[in-house]
């Protein structure tokens, strides 16, 4: 559990995995956009066309 924890992907995968056992749908799905979110920065295709130049 510790090694899943500490890595991006792994929280998501974790929070997968408890959808599955608890159903709190709303605060898992949060967990993921907070995980994911993070990678929107560095991927330069996700820019808008007012953010290029």
């Amino acid at each position: 559990m510790n090694t899943l924890a500490s890595l991006r992907f792994g929280r998501v995968l974790l929070h997968c995995l408890c959808l599955i056992n608890d159903h709190k749908f709303a605060w898992h799905f949060q967990g993921i956009l907070r995980e994911l979110r993070p990678c929107a920065a560095c991927c330069p295709a996700r820019l808008t066309r007012n953010q290029t130049s």
